[in-house]
């Protein structure tokens, strides 16, 4: 909801939303426009969309296009090959962080020059991963030490964020925290 990434954005985060929650013709665009002009107004954080590019999204095509007319600055994407939104985020510089849940998955990502990770961990919303962060995190960093690591998945508290920050990430998504 807007007032929510608007709240993110001024506590100085990256907020972030599916553009799967904007199905109705011209309401992706209209978001991407408000919170692009709330951007202007000294606000410290930023915003991003979080783009499932699997085959079976049936906005996909479209909601990408949107969103690189609007110059959206971060992306994240899940399930399925980042490729496209990759090159044309990177036509504009905006920077892409891929959803993976296991090294295989980062390997591709890596190759097709994504600029970090989602680490989507045991506990994770939607489509979590089969590994707990404590493994994950750590293979990550140790496999790909040039990249950021976001971890996903259980962070509910100082406690748990400062936990995945000793095992490498460089930050968290949470989500299920603000509902």
């Amino acid at each position: 909801n807007e007032a929510m990434l608007k709240a993110g954005m001024q506590s100085g985060i990256m907020a972030t939303f599916p553009t799967l929650n904007y199905r109705k013709e011209g309401e992706l665009d209209g978001i991407l426009k408000t919170l692009a002009a709330f951007k202007t107004q000294g606000i410290t954080g930023n915003y991003g969309v979080n783009l499932i590019v699997q085959r079976a999204n049936p906005l996909y095509s479209k909601h990408l296009k949107i969103c690189v007319d609007n110059k959206v600055p971060f992306y994240i994407t899940s399930l399925g090959s980042p490729k496209e939104v990759i090159e044309a985020a990177h036509s504009y510089g905006a920077k892409v962080f891929c959803d993976v849940t296991n090294i295989d998955h980062a390997k591709k990502c890596y190759e097709l020059n994504c600029d970090g990770f989602i680490a989507v961990g045991q506990g994770a919303g939607g489509h979590a991963g089969q590994n707990p962060l404590q493994v994950l995190v750590p293979s990550l960093k140790a496999n790909f030490p040039n990249k950021p690591i976001v971890a996903a998945g259980g962070i509910t508290s100082g406690a748990s964020l400062l936990s995945v920050q000793i095992l490498g990430a460089a930050g968290v998504s949470i989500g299920t925290r603000f509902i």
